[in-house]
């Protein structure tokens, strides 16, 4: 059984590391409006789901994510992140909202953070997303 649970943990590093480079390379390589059209549709305001809950059920997914964050040589911040966690959850059959915010801060000024979403849960980025004011959605 321990196993088995390991094989499953690896399996889920390898798939979000790769994703990870596969999210650098779009971002590197695609212009943002270009990117936003290939993953999704905005949401209007109206539309956007209100969390308040952070992680649960995606803690492995989440976890992965990170683990593979911590093993990639190339930037792996909230973006990338946000990104992978989409096409994971999204290879699985799930609905995810990927959230843009930003906040004004005195000595960075405007400073910018992507979360994602997904069943009412904060699947990445978690960390600080509620001192962001969401600007834009894409479902």
């Amino acid at each position: 059984m321990n196993i088995l649970y390991k094989s499953k943990e690896i399996g889920l590093f390898v798939e979000a590391w790769i994703w990870l480079a596969f999210a650098r390379m779009a971002i590197l390589i695609l212009s943002f409006e270009y990117l936003m059209k290939l993953i999704g549709k905005p949401l209007s305001a109206q539309e956007r789901v209100k969390t308040n809950q952070v992680l649960d059920r995606f803690i492995p997914i989440n976890q992965a994510i990170e683990r593979a964050s911590r093993y990639s040589f190339w930037r792996t911040k909230c973006f990338e992140q946000a990104l992978t966690a989409k096409w994971m959850l999204g290879n699985r059959g799930q609905t995810t909202y990927l959230y843009f915010g930003v906040r004004k801060e005195l000595s960075l000024g405007l400073t910018a953070h992507a979360w994602l979403v997904c069943e009412g849960e904060i699947v990445t980025g978690g960390n600080g997303a509620s001192n962001f004011t969401a600007i834009s959605c894409i479902i």
